[in-house]
């Protein structure tokens, strides 16, 4: 059985995910993946980089895709840090897919949340190891959002 423990750090601005494995006699593995707006592991076809994030650019399409990382079989917490703009997301929408896009696992709306730099937080459960994990942001032209970090 695994489950996941969420931490934050008071001196960063990133997501720290655990996995925590009841077989390994309550030991803490770390198995965060972390990726910067402007990773070399994401894509754009509508974004332009500024800082440490993407943004949006007033054309529709996809803000963010990839990382492609390999992920064994369980259960994970997929969380997109960002900010909205004046007009906010707009209609913007997020999912998260393997096997080169074609099975969705989950998808969303973008939206702030209560805690003002989490666009989105979503758990997701993959039921077989993958190799292909994307994340894809689908912004519209209207839309004014900025990732900083998934």
């Amino acid at each position: 059985m695994h489950f996941f423990l969420i931490k934050e750090s008071i001196n960063s601005n990133y997501l720290n995910l655990t996995e925590k494995d009841d077989d390994l006699d309550e030991k803490l593995i770390d198995r965060t993946h972390r990726f910067w707006g402007d990773d070399r592991n994401l894509f754009t076809r509508v974004g332009k980089v500024v800082g440490r994030s993407m943004l949006s650019t007033g054309h529709e399409g996809h803000l963010i895709f990839g990382p492609y990382i390999s992920l064994a079989a369980g259960c994970y917490r997929v969380a997109i840090r960002g900010k909205l703009g004046i007009n906010g997301a707009a209609g913007s929408r997020m999912d998260v897919c393997v096997e080169k896009g074609t099975r969705v696992l989950v998808e969303s709306s973008l939206s702030l949340s209560t805690e003002d730099d989490y666009v989105v937080s979503l758990v997701i459960s993959l039921d077989t190891n993958c190799s292909d994990l994307e994340v894809r942001v689908l912004v519209k032209a209207e839309s004014e959002v900025a990732i900083s970090l998934i």
